[in-house]
């Protein structure tokens, strides 16, 4: 296989750049802690596919904050807390999104471990946003999506995967850093 000029090079560079698909710069998506473009920052927008056609988001990471409380009868599991992430959805597809942003939003932290899901039934994250969206063409939505992580743990970065909690299978991902700024 001969990719350009040079094709005569070594065997084994010649494999190399086979497997790569002829230097193709696209990069491939995966679980975890893999980056699949580089993050942003809090108030910046990307703009994800949707799982079917039409569909297209531009997520906007408003704010973050390491603390938030829920209501007198909201108590996050043992030893965790709450975080919360403002977001702003806006369709900027064809189709009507349908979605749930708590199963889209994970926050990672300095301990390696990525945040759990909340529900709050009272206080600025007690909103329907988090729950379910629908977001006409053109349209935007607005709210707040609380998680849990170890209240021994520093926020460090927080992942919206169209569609999947986990980011498997999920349509489009954008990352936003969430290192305080010196």
């Amino acid at each position: 296989m001969t990719c350009g000029r040079g094709g005569h090079r070594l065997l084994a560079l010649g494999a190399l750049i086979a497997l790569a698909g002829c230097g193709s710069t696209k990069t491939a998506t995966s679980v975890g802690h893999a980056r699949t473009a580089p993050e942003l920052r809090v108030g910046q927008s990307a703009v994800l596919s949707g799982e079917t056609a039409g569909e297209a988001l531009k997520v906007t990471l408003l704010a973050f904050s390491p603390n938030l409380s829920g209501g007198p009868n909201d108590h996050p599991e043992f030893d965790m807390q709450y975080v919360q992430a403002d977001l702003r959805l806006t369709n900027v597809g064809s189709v009507v999104y349908r979605g749930a942003p708590r199963e889209s939003v994970t926050v990672y932290t300095n301990e390696g471990t990525k945040s759990r899901r909340a529900l709050l039934s009272e206080g600025p994250c007690a909103d329907v946003f988090a729950r379910e969206v629908e977001i006409a063409p053109g349209a935007s939505a607005q709210g707040c999506v609380p998680v849990q992580i170890a209240v021994v743990a520093s926020a460090t970065r927080l992942r919206f995967a169209v569609g999947r909690w986990d980011g498997r299978a999920a349509a489009g991902a954008a990352e936003w850093s969430l290192a305080r700024r010196r």
